[in-house]
């Protein structure tokens, strides 16, 4: 990279459709999701470092991890360490998407970081093998690699694109993170309902927003909601100020709400952000 900074750009996603099955002997879960991306990013930088380390800083403290913990970090260390790459780096971020948010944003940074390496250090791997290096570092990474939307089944790693369209969504988020394992683990309490998967394909498919309505499904936000109960009346106050229809996003805390055109988006966002100054409240679209 003869010590030039690259720039990236690492998407979140919002899940519109998320069946959890019940947990494995691994540990892990069966599911079945549509994920999208979203016009919500983080900003990342990778430079090439004298010495033969990785180097790690987050510009605006919003990781809430050490370096040595980030997913960002444990992405270059794996790839580095089954290529034995001899090189170093020096990696930042402008962290933008919250974070433990149900928007995936530690899974995208690690997908943009593993891409970004590829190509960086010429490493030459199998789009097979780069999806088995991203799922070792967690299940969703391997839809960021290069998927804009998509069904996902297995742990996360079986996915089908999809043909992505333009939606208009509004994220709220209170700033109260949700631990991802806390969420599973209260969704392991009890016995959960699940949805036809078919169903959502087909009006995802139709490109009908009433359609689309009707079928956006998440039943880990059972167990979300019974950690923070808050995320309910945020639903509910959603749909009273005029969404279409909310939902929280992957294991929340992150509702959703979704809008026939951007002006409604635009508006219901800014009477959120009167209603709850120091909340992060975005418009965003989906990426097509």
């Amino acid at each position: 990279m003869q010590n030039k900074s690259i720039k990236i750009l690492s998407p979140a996603k919002i899940n519109w459709f998320l069946n959890i099955g019940e947990p494995m002997p691994n540990g892990y879960h069966q599911l079945q999701t549509v994920m999208q991306k979203i016009n919500l990013y983080d900003v990342i930088y990778i430079e090439s470092a004298n010495e033969n380390i990785i180097d790690f800083y987050d510009y605006n403290n919003k990781c809430f991890c050490s370096p040595e913990k980030n997913i960002i970090v444990k992405a270059a260390q794996k790839l580095k360490s089954i290529f034995n790459v001899d090189s170093g780096l020096f990696i930042s971020i402008e962290k933008n998407i919250p974070v433990c948010a149900g928007l995936g944003g530690g899974s995208s940074n690690a997908a943009a970081v593993l891409n970004a390496l590829v190509k960086i250090w010429n490493i030459k791997i199998s789009d097979d093998k780069l999806n088995e290096v991203a799922a070792s570092l967690g299940a969703d990474v391997p839809f960021f690699l290069k998927t804009t939307a998509g069904f996902c089944e297995g742990i996360g790693e079986k996915i089908f694109p999809l043909m992505p369209k333009k939606y208009n969504v509004v994220l709220w988020n209170q700033g109260t993170p949700l631990s991802t394992r806390d969420v599973y683990k209260q969704f392991d309490q009890k016995e959960r309902t699940q949805k036809n998967a078919g169903k959502f394909l087909d009006a995802y498919s139709s490109e009908h927003l009433q359609e689309i309505k009707n079928q956006i499904w998440n039943n880990l936000a059972f167990a979300a909601e019974e950690l923070n109960p808050k995320l309910r009346d945020m639903n509910n106050e959603c749909l009273e100020s005029g969404a279409l229809t909310s939902w929280i996003s992957g294991s929340g805390p992150t509702v959703v709400s979704l809008f026939e055109a951007a002006d409604k988006a635009e508006e219901f966002a800014g009477r959120l952000k009167k209603n709850h100054p120091g909340d992060f409240i975005c418009v965003c679209e989906t990426l097509s």
